[in-house]
């Protein structure tokens, strides 16, 4: 199956792809004639012809979510000398989360309240913050290191 997929998983994909969108057409081309010429935002919304683009779209997602998931559980218990590198990077991430979730206040303000908010998800929503803001720095400090020893070579 490995093989296939390297040798055809593009081609596997395009034409998957392919499938789909062509079907989304069919079923928006064969629902817009009862909508009229110029049909309103009105009219749109509480029709069913964009739920298969929608659906599929979401189904698309998980799918490659989960093959994903399930080809890093495959490569760690067939390498699990290099998949402790990977461990150790993912335990960096949960680490730099909890540092942004102490970090964060659990003030809630009246934005967020219009969103529905609570003090448990803004503290969640403010460690992401966090942590985004320290991978991103981290990186631009790569950078520079990587071109200063590059420079140095």
């Amino acid at each position: 199956m490995y093989d296939l997929l390297v040798k055809r998983g593009q081609m596997f994909a395009f034409v998957f792809g392919g499938i789909f969108v062509a079907i989304f057409l069919a079923f928006v081309f064969g629902g817009l004639g009862k909508l009229g010429s110029s049909p309103t935002n009105e009219m749109l919304y509480p029709t069913s012809i964009f739920d298969f683009g929608i659906k599929g779209t979401k189904f698309l997602v998980y799918l490659a979510g989960f093959v994903a998931l399930a080809a890093e559980l495959y490569y760690m218990v067939t390498n699990p000398k290099t998949a402790i590198r990977m461990l150790i990077g993912l335990a960096v991430l949960v680490v730099m989360f909890f540092i942004g979730y102490a970090l964060s206040s659990d003030e809630v303000t009246k934005s967020m309240t219009e969103f529905g908010v609570s003090p448990s998800l803004g503290k969640m929503i403010g460690g992401a913050i966090w942590t985004a803001i320290l991978m991103s720095l981290g990186a631009v400090l790569l950078m520079v290191v990587s071109e200063i020893l590059a420079f140095f070579k």
